[in-house]
C-alpha cells in the first residue's frame, strides 16, 4: 500500500463535453454579434470546446432526450454547410487531454527547447499552446484544418499564427520551425 494518494482526474462524459462545445459555439455567435472582441466570460465559454467528435451522437439519425436537445441547437447556430462538415469532422475531431499536453511538454523542455518558433499541428483549440510553461518563449503557428476550431484558436491564442488548412497544404517554409508539438489525427478520413 503507497503512503502517497493517487491523484484522481474526473473526466467529463461525452453529454458534459458536447454541451461545453455547445456553449464555445454560442459564444462565436456573441462574438460575431458584437464586432468580433470577445467578453471574457465568452473566453471562458471558448475554453470549453472539446471539439466535433464528442458531438457525434448529436447527428445521428435517431438520438434522444440530451442529444436531441443538443442536435437540435446544432441545427440552429450552424448553416447546413458548416453542419454537414462538422459531422464530417466527428470521426477525428478528439482534442488533447491538458495533462497529456503537459507532459509533452515535459519532455520537449527535457530535451532544451524553451524558445522559438513552434509548430502545432491539427491544433484544435491549442491545448499544446495553451499547456506552455509560462516561461517559454514560444512564437507560435497552429494549422487547423476546421474552420469553427481555427477561428476559436484565434481567439484563444491571439498572438499566435493559425492556418485554417490541412496540414499537407499548409505553406510552410523548410526549417523554419525550431519545435514541433502536437497530437495530430491519425485516421484514413478525407
Amino acid at each position: 500500500v503507497s503512503r502517497y494518494p493517487r491523484e484522481v482526474t474526473v473526466r467529463p462524459g461525452p453529454i458534459t463535453r458536447a454541451r461545453g462545445s455547445l456553449r464555445a459555439l454560442e459564444a462565436l455567435d456573441r462574438i460575431s454579434a458584437h464586432g468580433g472582441i470577445p467578453a471574457p466570460s465568452d473566453l471562458e465559454d471558448l475554453q470549453g470546446w472539446a471539439g466535433w467528435g464528442p458531438m457525434a451522437p448529436a447527428f445521428a439519425r435517431g438520438r434522444k432526450d440530451a442529444w436531441r436537445e443538443i442536435g437540435e441547437r446544432l441545427e440552429w447556430l450552424l448553416p447546413p454547410d458548416q453542419l454537414r462538415e462538422a459531422e464530417q469532422a466527428t470521426p477525428n475531431a478528439f482534442y488533447t487531454p491538458p495533462g497529456l499536453a503537459a507532459a509533452c511538454w515535459q519532455i520537449l523542455r527535457g530535451l532544451g527547447c524553451d524558445r522559438g518558433r513552434i509548430l502545432e499541428p491539427g491544433c484544435g483549440a491549442g491545448a499544446f499552446m495553451a499547456a506552455a510553461p509560462g516561461d517559454v518563449d514560444a512564437t507560435w503557428v497552429g494549422v487547423e484544418r476546421d474552420p469553427v476550431t481555427a477561428r476559436i484558436a484565434q481567439l484563444l491564442h491571439p498572438s499566435a499564427r493559425i492556418i485554417n488548412e490541412r496540414m499537407q497544404n499548409a505553406a510552410l517554409p523548410a526549417h523554419s520551425m525550431d519545435a514541433v508539438i502536437g497530437n495530430v489525427p491519425f485516421g484514413e478520413t478525407p
